[in-house]
């Protein structure tokens, strides 16, 4: 049995803190310097969470900082207005309010 343990790779399951994961990267710097490289769209089983980061990432690999809620809004607009299927895209902007106005983390939190 403990064989078996060894032997299972372990995977770091964010599912039920994935609005909290990417509201700490956008709200420090330092976090989203030291993990956002090496982070994928991918690690986030929410549509709505991976889709916001994909746009964070790369806003962040091609300014050096992360947009403002504004600015993701103003990419998810331009997104509905190529795509006919916006309902995932008008779901996102409740939890951006989650997202950028959460209370701040303490450094044990991070």
């Amino acid at each position: 049995m403990a064989e078996a343990v060894q032997n299972k790779k372990m995977k770091l399951d964010i599912s039920t803190n994935e609005k909290d994961v990417l509201s700490a990267l956008i709200a420090d710097k330092k976090l989203a310097a030291t993990f956002i490289s090496e982070m994928k769209h991918e690690f986030f089983n929410n549509t709505n969470v991976s889709s916001v980061f994909k746009f964070v990432k790369a806003y962040w690999n091609k300014y050096d900082s992360v947009p403002t809620k504004q600015q993701v809004i103003d990419m998810c607009e331009k997104i509905m207005r190529g795509n006919a299927d916006d309902r995932v895209t008008q779901s996102v902007y409740p939890m951006l309010d989650i997202i950028y106005y959460r209370e701040p983390f303490n450094d044990h939190e991070i």
